[in-house]
């Protein structure tokens, strides 16, 4: 009998998604659901199997391109959806 997956937590309540874009960098579009889940933020880039955590808080585009980078995208990409990630929570901020 095969062995089935056991739920330990639902964090459910902690989980929000807080925009799903679609950007073209240099020709290619990237479809980026960001979001925030129990620690802390997270990309998922779908069309590219890319997924990570980054920061959710603003000034930390550096930290997300490195992660960015750490999770498979070039190192272009990777800082132009980090330096949109900082502008879009600046600007969530802000309102």
């Amino acid at each position: 009998m095969m062995e089935k997956a056991k739920l330990e937590k639902d964090f459910s309540d902690s989980t929000k998604i807080i925009f799903e874009h679609s950007l073209e960098i240099e020709g290619k579009t990237y479809l980026l659901v960001f979001g925030h889940h129990i620690n802390g933020g997270f990309i998922c880039i779908p069309n590219r199997n890319i997924g990570c955590e980054v920061s959710d808080l603003p000034y930390r585009s550096d930290y997300n391109k490195q992660k960015l980078i750490e999770a498979g995208l070039k190192e272009k990409p990777a800082q132009m959806i980090a330096d949109y990630i900082e502008e879009s929570v600046k600007s969530i901020s802000n309102n």
